[in-house]
């Protein structure tokens, strides 16, 4: 954690990334300093998302309009809006890789010691990314004590399709098989679940036009018997 030095603070905490290059197990980190977390994250999706294709071979043409549409339909839908409308984000040094097996107790049994870091300025909530995952099953009873200290973000609604978004980071990892073949099935869940979110607005808004040429209509016909 200490790439990020205290002389580099103020800065950090304004921008997204880390001023060091970092590995996340083996794999070495794009680190490009950015202001938006929406540009950032979808850089670095994309960046992981290569690195993969390269590792295993191309996608077939389905695998890729999936990464196309989660990319450029998922990520803009559950990302701008936390900052927008008024909202924003202040980077938190996010550790980013804190599975069970980067904790240990010191000698005296009594101070917890965090090491391997893949440290990150960053959404505080990419942190409970790794806690989704089926493998560590330390959910929501982690998540309840995490809030009481970092609340969730705005909207609060979207969090959980958040979560699954930073917890497919953790499955596109080319040095392990079992992560690796995961993640389509959660990037496809997304790519639903805005395809039906978008479905729902748009009958909303259909209604809501329908209904105001009804009143309209309405209107003239009384304009017409009034006089």
């Amino acid at each position: 954690m200490g790439g990020c030095p205290r002389s580099t603070l103020y800065r950090c905490e304004r921008r997204c990334s880390c001023t060091v290059m970092t590995r996340f197990a083996n794999l070495k980190q794009q680190n490009d300093w950015e202001e938006s977390w929406e540009v950032w994250w979808t850089k670095h999706t994309k960046f992981i998302m290569e690195r993969e294709e390269k590792s295993r071979g191309p996608y077939s043409e389905e695998e890729a309009k999936l990464k196309e549409d989660f990319v450029s339909k998922v990520l803009p839908c559950y990302l701008r809006p936390l900052e927008s409308g008024g909202r924003s984000i202040d980077p938190a040094l996010c550790h980013t890789d804190l599975w069970p097996g980067n904790v240990k107790y010191r000698l005296d049994n009594e101070s917890p010691l965090v090491f391997d870091a893949s440290p990150l300025w960053a959404h505080s909530e990419l942190e409970l990314g790794l806690f989704r995952n089926p493998r560590y099953p330390l959910g929501k009873a982690l998540f309840k004590e995490y809030w009481k200290k970092v609340p969730i973000s705005e909207p609060e609604e979207d969090f959980d399709s958040r979560n699954i978004m930073y917890m497919i980071r953790h499955q596109i990892k080319p040095l392990t098989a079992i992560h690796s073949f995961s993640f389509p099935g959660n990037m496809k869940m997304l790519v639903d679940r805005v395809n039906a979110e978008e479905k729902e607005r748009k009958v909303a808004q259909d209604g809501k036009k329908s209904f105001e040429v009804k009143i309209e209509s309405v209107t003239d016909d009384l304009k017409v018997l009034a006089t």
